[in-house]
């Protein structure tokens, strides 16, 4: 038996040093030195569209920020577009990573994580960067560790950085959709003990974001030091987020600081029985997987070979069972015969307050800015829609609710520009015109 397994690790030797000679010709190279004026790159869980992403400040003496868009972080956020992909309009004056919040996966059509990714140094130009749950792992571990966790993912054919839509092996596949599906569940699961449902949320973005990193980074730690042979087979892997996640519930039920203040109350049998659940479903969605890439019961490729476009992987088949993993339905069996109590923090509406009504003039820049607060100091997020699509020229920032630009066609339109925490929404509605100078002719909105 020792000497199979000598010869199962030697064989994977040969295969990741493959593997990276394959990713060096077909782009999937670590640290891309791509020198950009201002970070940018791409949200990748696969493609995040609509995900605010931001340079998170990292105090002195501390390996990571805060995950909260703080006031003076918001001149260097922006949004994903379709196609996951992200470029802020500066470079911070501050010490950063980069984060990005919500947004939603355009394969599979679930909720993305809160993401990390290694940023910079104040004032200076960096690569462009990929923001993954594999990112995320590396950053939530500690520094000691993260030459470790980088060694690991490797070791599954591609690094810890490699924009993952674009190439990834089964193996490493089956590791980020784990991760994705046990941060999920577990917030569906405190979301439903606290009487919420699908479409009811009653956890706020900011307990949602806290949530998911207490668990990322348990997984993290549970992940270090593992070799490529401790993470090909659904088992394995269903045996390190069922250890993730009971390490993580166990913290945030005796300090709700870690949940973002929600309270949990719960026994160590009913923190078992949750940690199974997550299990249970991890191990679905690997085997969904390997039946997608024809591993059947063996193996999970690590080989070059196997490096497939993330979409030919993750099938109709493992969307399902990432989605089934995620629904308040799934969370109610995982809450059957045992008693989980969680209490969200008191939550205020947030408010949002403007002129009802702007005008400008083609061609003549435009700024509309409401004022929005929030009694909690939650995040807030904020979409607008209306009859119309705002006129050409301008854009809508989702962090401040700011409409700005030099509009290039004339007309007038009414527009709902909404605020949430999370949990409640307020809403203003605003007109906007744009009108020409006289005598000139244009295109209208």
């Amino acid at each position: 038996m020792m000497e199979k397994r000598s010869l199962h690790a030697a064989t994977r030797l040969a295969a990741v040093a493959a593997a990276a000679a394959l990713m060096v010709g077909c782009g999937l190279k670590e640290d891309d030195p791509v020198t950009v004026a201002a970070p940018g790159g791409a949200v990748v869980q696969g493609p995040v569209s609509g995900a605010i992403v931001f340079a998170d400040k990292i105090p002195a003496g501390q390996v990571r920020g805060n995950g909260v868009v703080d006031a003076d972080e918001k001149a260097y956020s922006t949004t994903t577009d379709s196609s996951g992909n992200w470029k802020l309009t500066a470079v911070p004056t501050y010490d950063y990573e980069i984060v990005s919040l919500g947004g939603t996966d355009t394969i599979t059509s679930q909720p993305a994580i809160t993401m990390r990714a290694e940023g910079g140094k104040a004032g200076q130009t960096v690569t462009s960067q990929a923001v993954t749950p594999l990112t995320t792992l590396v950053q939530l571990t500690p520094e000691a560790d993260r030459a470790a966790l980088k060694t690991t993912i490797q070791a599954l054919g591609v690094p810890y950085n490699a924009k993952i839509d674009e190439g990834i092996t089964p193996a490493a596949a089956a590791l980020v959709k784990a991760v994705t599906t046990t941060a999920s569940m577990v917030v569906e699961v405190l979301n439903t003990a606290a009487g919420g449902n699908d479409s009811t949320r009653l956890l706020s973005t900011q307990a949602v974001k806290s949530v998911q990193t207490e668990v990322l980074a348990a997984l993290a730690t549970n992940l270090v030091g593992k070799t490529a042979a401790q993470l090909d087979t659904g088992t394995e892997i269903a045996a390190i987020t069922q250890a993730a996640t009971t390490s993580a519930v166990t913290a945030m039920a005796a300090d709700s600081t870690k949940a973002g203040g929600v309270t949990l109350t719960l026994n160590n049998a009913a923190i078992s029985q949750v940690a199974q659940s997550v299990a249970t479903s991890t191990t679905a969605v690997v085997n969904a997987i390997a039946t997608a890439t024809s591993s059947g019961n063996g193996p999970l490729a690590t080989t070059a070979a196997s490096i497939k476009p993330e979409a030919q992987i993750v099938t109709q088949n493992v969307s399902a069972a990432l989605e089934e993993a995620s629904s308040a339905g799934f969370a109610q069996q995982a809450l059957q015969n045992i008693t989980v109590t969680v209490t969200p923090p008191t939550n205020t509406a947030p408010t949002i307050t403007g002129a009802a009504s702007a005008s400008g003039t083609v061609g003549v820049a435009f700024t509309y800015t409401p004022t929005v607060a929030d009694a909690e100091s939650d995040l807030l997020t904020l979409s607008i829609s209306g009859s119309k699509a705002i006129p050409p020229g301008l854009t809508f920032n989702p962090l401040t609710g700011a409409i700005t630009g030099i509009p290039t066609a004339s007309g007038t339109g009414t527009y709902s520009i909404t605020v949430s925490d999370g949990r409640q929404t307020a809403s203003l509605s605003v007109t906007l015109t744009f009108t020409r100078t006289t005598g000139a002719t244009g295109a209208t909105f």
